[in-house]
C-alpha cells in the first residue's frame, strides 16, 4: 500500500497548510441558493477494542484505521468551509495560499446518490497542479455504501480503490485495493459486525497473507500465511 500512503501523505500536507490558512465559516449557511448542502461523505470502521501489545493486534488495529483515512481527510479539510452551489453541484473550496486552491465537489444524481471529486490547482509545496483530480467517488443516498478511486500524484493513473457497503443486518464491509500497472497488487478486507466483533484479511497479489478476527470484548485470533498456506497462528487478550 506504499503508493496509497504516499498520496495520503501529500494530501495530509495539503491539509496542514489549509488548516493554517483557511477562513473558518459556518457550514450550515451555504451560499448560492436556499438548498440544503449534503453532508460530506463519511464512514468509520472500528478495529478491536484492546490494549494488547501483540504485534498482530497492532497490525490489525492500524490496518482497520487506514480505511478511515480518506473520509477523515475530506472532513478535516472541508467540514468548516461554507459551500456554494450551482446547477445542482456543491463546491467546498479551500485556498491554502495565494497560488493554490483545493476544490471538493458533490453532485446529486437522480436516484439520490452523490458523485464526488477532489481537485487541486496551483502550486502546493513546490509542486504544480492543473485540475489534478486526486480522487473521485460515489455514495448512496443513505450514505451506507460508496466507492472511491484514488489517483497517483499529478496523473490519471489509478493506484487505489476503496469501497464499503452495509447490509440489512447492519454488517459493514470495506475493501481497499492497491493497483500496480493496472492490476490489483494489494487488498485489505475488513468486516464490522453490529456487536463490535469483526475480521480483517490482507492479500498480496490475490494471495492471503494475514487473517485476524476479534470478538465483542476485543480479544482476537490471527493466522499468518506464506504462499497461501498457513504457517503460524495465535491470539491476543
Amino acid at each position: 500500500m506504499r503508493k496509497l500512503y504516499s498520496v495520503f501523505i501529500l494530501l495530509l500536507a495539503v491539509l496542514l497548510i489549509s488548516s493554517c490558512s483557511k477562513e473558518e465559516k459556518n457550514p450550515s449557511e451555504p451560499e448560492g441558493n436556499n438548498d440544503k448542502a449534503p453532508g460530506l461523505p463519511n464512514v468509520a470502521f472500528k478495529g478491536p477494542n484492546t490494549q494488547s501489545t501483540d504485534q498482530y493486534a497492532l497490525i490489525t488495529k492500524t490496518s482497520v484505521e487506514s480505511f478511515n483515512t480518506y473520509p477523515l481527510l475530506i472532513n478535516s479539510i472541508f467540514s468548516a468551509v461554507q459551500p456554494t452551489s450551482s446547477n445542482g453541484e456543491w463546491k467546498w473550496v479551500v485556498n491554502p495560499s495565494g497560488t493554490a486552491s483545493e476544490t471538493f465537489t458533490g453532485k446529486r444524481n437522480s436516484d439520490g446518490s452523490y458523485t464526488w471529486a477532489l481537485i487541486l490547482n496551483g502550486t502546493i509545496q513546490n509542486n504544480s497542479y492543473t485540475n489534478w483530480k486526486a480522487f473521485e467517488g460515489t455514495t448512496s443516498a443513505d450514505g451506507k455504501s460508496g466507492n472511491w478511486k484514488i489517483f497517483d500524484e499529478n496523473s490519471t493513473t489509478l493506484i487505489g480503490e476503496y469501497s464499503w457497503s452495509t447490509n440489512a443486518s447492519g454488517i459493514l464491509t470495506g475493501i481497499l485495493l492497491e493497483y500496480d500497472n493496472g492490476a490489483a497488487s494489494g487488498k485489505m478486507e475488513v468486516i464490522n459486525n453490529p456487536d463490535n466483533s469483526g475480521s480483517l484479511k490482507i492479500y498480496h497479489n490475490n494471495v492471503l497473507e494475514l487473517m485476524s478476527t476479534w470478538k465483542t470484548d476485543g480479544t482476537g485470533t490471527w493466522h499468518s500465511y506464506e504462499n497461501g498456506v498457513e504457517k503460524t497462528n495465535g491470539n491476543w487478550q
